[in-house]
């Protein structure tokens, strides 16, 4: 060793709890210093621990709440691009009246509106105006789907089938019996008896 230059020994230790022990020894003098580090500062108390389970239970309610919140303003922003996407076919309009067009296309105006000033707001909210919308629009364009289809065939081939059955003669069983000659009533008087017959001999 050079005179003039220490040679200290220094050892780290780390224990299972987390604490930091470092010793020092100097080669020269044997003098030695230890010192320990514990991780008190980092470490979570029992309350604390529960705090923070409380509120990550709460936040998750929270996050089931606003997720089924997002859920409903979306169910409602599609049923309004549907039905914005079915107003303009044009095979739909031609079979609204005026009246029709005119009360679901402010209504969905209205909604529209009503959407861009409550981003925000609760699940209930936006059912409730979804609810309103399709009491409008619903029965119009129900009605719309189903015209119609109680003009099948069906019927008209019962009402033909009858027709064809009542138009078949009917045989008069009667009329043919009268018309038939009785050769049991007919005149004996006027039918020659063997008897009165005379035949000629022949030679």
């Amino acid at each position: 060793m050079r005179r003039g230059k220490a040679t200290v020994d220094v050892t780290f230790n780390l224990d299972a709890n987390g604490v930091l022990s470092v010793s020092a020894l100097e080669k020269s003098t044997g003098r030695s210093r230890k010192i320990e580090i514990a991780n008190d500062s980092s470490r979570l108390s029992d309350d604390e621990v529960a705090r923070l389970v409380e509120e990550a239970q709460r936040y998750a309610a929270e996050d089931d709440a606003n997720k089924i919140r997002i859920e409903s303003k979306f169910n409602l922003e599609n049923y309004v691009y549907s039905l914005k996407s079915s107003m303009s076919d044009q095979k739909v309009i031609e079979q609204l009246t005026d009246d029709d067009k005119e009360s679901i296309t402010y209504k969905i105006e209205e909604t529209e509106n009503w959407l861009l000033r409550n981003q925000l707001a609760e699940k209930d909210e936006f059912e409730a105006i979804q609810q309103e919308l399709e009491e409008i629009a619903n029965p119009i364009l129900n009605n719309l789907n189903s015209g119609g289809e109680g003009d099948g065939g069906g019927g008209t081939r019962d009402d033909d089938s009858d027709d064809s059955d009542g138009d078949l003669p009917e045989l008069d069983t009667d009329e043919s019996d009268d018309d038939m000659p009785d050769l049991a009533d007919s005149d004996d008087d006027d039918t020659p008896a063997l008897d009165d017959l005379k035949i000629d001999e022949i030679d």
